[in-house]
């Protein structure tokens, strides 16, 4: 088994412009450094005003700017990282993953799938500190010297290299041993996405279904919001007065109630529904205060007064009851509260993230996806644009509350 140790640096955080690596055998004797140089096409920008101390790349930008684009270092930057032979290490690789992944859908290349041993990670399980310092920092910690030539990416592969052999004496045990007694600080490059094992989105969604209170608020509410944009809106959902339409329920909802939230994006999409981040966007906004129990104790869902004023400035979103949404889901309260957790495979999840990739504006040759305007009334040859008519085109009471409230 060979080890190769790799690292990149970016001209702005995001684009690549320069990869090095070492190559060792099990023993750790170097075999082969080398850096390639790539022209980033994209401005210098490595300071930044909250930043104390300037990035300083080793090469100047007239080097870089001279050498060639990332097509022409594909092909032995994915020969390097593919090799079938050699276990991939880096350090807070996923960082350096991301921006290859970035260079190939920038340049229009098929991604370099490889798996990776990440040093950071190991670190923080060997040391049980938790935290995970830059590749300087882990080195000092460790009693290591540091190169004069930090920011040139065949050197810091180098360092890479000594802290895992450092790691290594430390535990008496090799690289792979390391992986097996650890196996979170093993990392996966796929289809475009990054994760280390068992953080997948994926894993997320299965880890809510076993025990949703072992997953933090903040996270839990992340990833109502993940789901909503991965989740495909159904095309040809039969018509209802949600179909083309969008809605959001309360912050506290997906706080507390996560698994009815990511159920309720579900038989939303099935309807052809979009759920939305906020008020401010949706057309609907369902006050589920009154599920979370927020509203007993004067504490509603900050959710609820921005869509009172976007209702009253712009005539949206139409404040519905939980009870009417119920009606047109054709579900009830205790349903949705017995529905398990939607699960998503892994090629779900990376299909859903390309999808998302693509459909940003600033991407090149992104292609921007839309759901289609779809007739949402059939009385006649009129199509109603008013919310409160297409509820009672479908048979579901709207009176006129001055904030847009149906209780």
């Amino acid at each position: 088994m060979k080890y190769l140790f790799f690292d990149t640096e970016c001209c702005d955080g995001v684009h690549l412009c320069e990869f090095g690596y070492v190559v060792t055998d099990e023993s750790f004797n170097v075999t082969e450094k080398d850096v390639f140089l790539i022209a980033p096409e994209k401005p210098f920008t490595l300071s930044h005003p909250a930043v104390r101390n300037e990035l300083k790349l080793y090469f100047s930008e007239s080097r870089y700017a001279s050498s060639p684009a990332f097509p022409a270092r594909y092909s032995r930057i994915k020969k390097l990282l593919t090799d079938d032979g050699c276990l991939i290490v880096g350090h807070s690789a996923a960082n350096d993953a991301n921006f290859i992944r970035t260079a190939c859908e920038r340049y229009g290349l098929v991604n370099i799938d490889f798996t990776f041993a990440d040093t950071q990670k190991l670190y923080a399980e060997i040391s049980e500190s938790g935290e995970t310092p830059s590749l300087e920092n882990t080195a000092t910690l460790l009693g290591l010297e540091l190169s004069e030539r930090l920011h040139k990416s065949d050197d810091d592969a180098l360092l890479t290299m000594r802290v895992m052999q450092a790691l290594c004496k430390k535990s008496e045990c090799t690289p792979e041993k390391l992986l097996q007694k650890y196996p979170a600080a093993r990392g996966i490059s796929r289809d475009g996405c990054v994760w280390y094992e068992g953080g997948s989105f994926p894993d997320l969604l299965a880890r809510l279904s076993r025990d949703p209170q072992s997953v933090g608020a903040t996270r839990r509410m992340k990833c109502v919001s993940k789901y909503a944009a991965l989740t495909c809106i159904n095309p040809d959902a039969a018509p209802s007065p949600l179909k083309g339409r969008s809605l959001c329920a309360g912050k506290f909802f997906e706080r507390n109630r996560t698994a009815e939230a990511l159920n309720l994006i579900k038989l939303l999409a099935d309807l052809g529904c979009k759920y939305a981040d906020g008020a401010a966007v949706a057309d609907f906004y369902a006050d589920t205060d009154e599920l979370t129990g927020e509203g007993k104790n004067d504490k509603r869902d900050p959710r609820l007064g921005s869509a009172r004023r976007n209702f009253r400035e712009n005539g949206k979103p139409q404040i519905i009851s939980p009870q009417k949404l119920f009606d047109i889901l054709g579900t009830s309260e205790r349903t949705l509260a017995e529905m398990p957790i939607p699960q998503m495979t892994i090629d779900e999840w990376t299909a859903g993230e390309k999808r998302l990739r693509s459909e940003k504006h600033d991407e090149p040759g992104a292609i921007r996806q839309r759901v289609p305007q779809t007739r949402l009334a059939h009385n006649g040859d009129s199509a109603s644009t008013s919310i409160g008519e297409l509820l009672r085109g479908y048979g579901v009471a709207s009176d006129d509350y001055p904030n847009g409230e149906d209780k």
